[in-house]
This record gives C-alpha cells, sequence and structure tokens, in this order.
C-alpha cells in the first residue's frame, strides 16, 4: 500500500462534527483545522446551508497548534462542547490537549502520533485513544478520566499501522475502537468485551494510515440498531462497511461488505477525497437528497452524511450516502 504524503505540510485538515445541542433544527457544528493548523468552526444545517462561521480562516490565528498530521475529536462533555487534540512540532514532544472551549494541555499521556479519538459518557467520563508504544509496536492507549480518577491502559489490540487513523463510539454500555491493523485490515475492537472483529477484504481495498469514522443507525421496528465503518480506499475514494451491533460483529453478506461509496442524487458518482483529508459522519434520519423526478427537486430520505474535503475543493462537503435500510 502507498502511502499518502501531503505536497506541502500545511495542507492538513481535520474534522469532527457533532450536532448542536442548543439549535432547534438539525445543525451540525463542524470543528476543523486550517492552513495554520488552529481551530475553526462551521455551524450548518443537515441537508441545508451554512449558517456562520467562527475562525480566522487562513489568516495567522493566535492560538495552540495542532500537531502535523494529527486528527481532532469533539464531544459534549457535561454541558460543554470540548474538543481534544493533539499539539507538539515532533514525535518527541507530542501532547494529548484540549483545544476548546478553552486550551489546555493534558500533563499524561504521550502519544507517539496524532491519530486521536474519544468519547464522552452520560455520568461525565472522559475516554480519549491514541497510539502509544508497547514493546516496540504501536498499539492504542486508552486514557480515561472517571469519578476514579485518570487512568491509561494498553487495550491489547493487534499492532496497529503506525499514523493510521483513530476512532471511538459508544453503543448500549461498551465502547468501541476502530482502526487499521499494521496488516492492513480494519478492525473494530470492543474495548468491555475485549472483543476484536475485523472487516474481511479491507485490506485488499484501504490505502495506508487511512482515516476512519463510524456512525451507528437507531434499530427501528423490525430493523435493529446497524454501524456503517468508512475509510478510505487505495484510489483515494471513501470506502464502507456495515453490520448489525453486536458484541462481536460479522460482515457477511454482500451489501455489508466493503465496497466504494456513492453520493445519493449524484448518480453513480463515487466520493473522492484529498488525500489529506480526515473523515467524519453523521446519522440523518431526513436529508434532501436531489431528486429530478420529485417536484421540489428532492426526496428527502434517511441516510449518513460524510463530512469531507473532496477533492479539487477548499471547503468542507456534506455528502449523503448509504440509505438506510427499510424498517
Amino acid at each position: 500500500m502507498t502511502d499518502p504524503v501531503p505536497p506541502v505540510e500545511e495542507e492538513m485538515t481535520a474534522i469532527s462534527t457533532i450536532l448542536s445541542p442548543l439549535a432547534s433544527t438539525n445543525t451540525v457544528m463542524i470543528f476543523s483545522s486550517n492552513k495554520n493548523r488552529t481551530l475553526q468552526l462551521e455551524l450548518r444545517e443537515l441537508g441545508g446551508k451554512a449558517l456562520s462561521t467562527l475562525g480566522w480562516g487562513d489568516k495567522a490565528a493566535p492560538g495552540p497548534k495542532l500537531a502535523y498530521p494529527s486528527s481532532i475529536v469533539a464531544m459534549q462533555h457535561n454541558s460543554a462542547i470540548c474538543v481534544y487534540g493533539v499539539t507538539g512540532e515532533s514525535s518527541d514532544n507530542l501532547k494529548l490537549s484540549l483545544m476548546s472551549p478553552v486550551y489546555e494541555p493534558l500533563s499524561e499521556g504521550r502519544p507517539k502520533t496524532g491519530s486521536l479519538g474519544g468519547i464522552s459518557t452520560l455520568d461525565g467520563s472522559r475516554y480519549l485513544y491514541y497510539q502509544g508504544t508497547s514493546v516496540n509496536e504501536s498499539r492504542i492507549i486508552e486514557y480515561s478520566q472517571t469519578s476514579n480518577g485518570i487512568d491509561f491502559r494498553n487495550l491489547g489490540t493487534d499492532p496497529i499501522m503506525p499514523g493510521t487513523g483513530v476512532f471511538a463510539f459508544r453503543h448500549d454500555r461498551f465502547n468501541w475502537v476502530v482502526y487499521q491493523q499494521k496488516t492492513g485490515t480494519i478492525s473494530l475492537y470492543n474495548v468491555g468485551a475485549r472483543k476484536e472483529s475485523i472487516i474481511p477484504g479491507s485490506a485488499d481495498l484501504t490505502r495506508a494510515k487511512t482515516p476512519v469514522a463510524a456512525c451507528v443507525i437507531p434499530a427501528q421496528g423490525n430493523r435493529k440498531a446497524r454501524i456503517y465503518i468508512y475509510f478510505v480506499g487505495k484510489n483515494e475514494r471513501v470506502v464502507s462497511a456495515n453490520a448489525e451491533m453486536a458484541e462481536s460483529l460479522s460482515f457477511n453478506t454482500k451489501d455489508e461488505k466493503p465496497s466504494e461509496v456513492t453520493e445519493l442524487g449524484q448518480g453513480q458518482n463515487p466520493v473522492l477525497v484529498e488525500s489529506w483529508s480526515q473523515l467524519s459522519v453523521q446519522p440523518c434520519p431526513s436529508f434532501p437528497v436531489p431528486d429530478n423526478t420529485q417536484p421540489s427537486g428532492t426526496l428527502v430520505q434517511p441516510c449518513n452524511v460524510l463530512f469531507v474535503l473532496k477533492k479539487e475543493t477548499s471547503r468542507i462537503s456534506q455528502v449523503p450516502v448509504d440509505p438506510w435500510p427499510k424498517e
């Protein structure tokens, strides 16, 4: 697998999205890095217009810089929206850092790359997942801040590909981590159950050091909750796989196995992304997909919405993909 490298160091688009807890509509908060590797924020309606942009854009902005390359993760912690990232100028001085609403480097934790995933829970606990080293192999380390204090542990996953993306989510009572194994295979690790689920055939499709993202669509009627995983293929095309949620996941049917995604309402066009773009995804129960057969020109349907920097664009796009299975 080839290792994509941005042409110049300034080209890095870290992306993390979260639904606004304050808006009356489906407003998504799009946190991203600008060309100075500082944070910017855009508020946008799901399937609609941009509402506002906060930040200094591409101008020289004060404040902490993200490491290069690196990712960010937004989460709701109690009543605040918090954004975490990795700061530092070299692999020897990288730090886990709270980037927003205030800047606070964490005194604990020494990541070896800029990859970062994280979640918060209803009881106020926070979990960050990053790449560390154990027995000379890159491993996923869990940083936890709970009512019992701060703790670290090596998750004991299979060896991780250095520099690959890390994504975390929570379903029911379990934390999950999505990552790329050293072999190139995309894997989902159930932290609580200590079970590893791999996506068969993903190593043949996936580029090295791919970003990863995932979302869970809810159970409804006869439809069980389902996980969708997104990563980038060797041709910079977004690939997805999906499975019914369980303690251990199986990607058995043709529709569940990894395949290139297409943008809904745009024929069979694949979703091509810049090599330095992170991925983020939000499940959306009602998204206006372009449809010329409808009087309004759109067809509202449930689907997942990717937030990516598409090829030869300068602004993050919201891309409807993967319509939900019928109930």
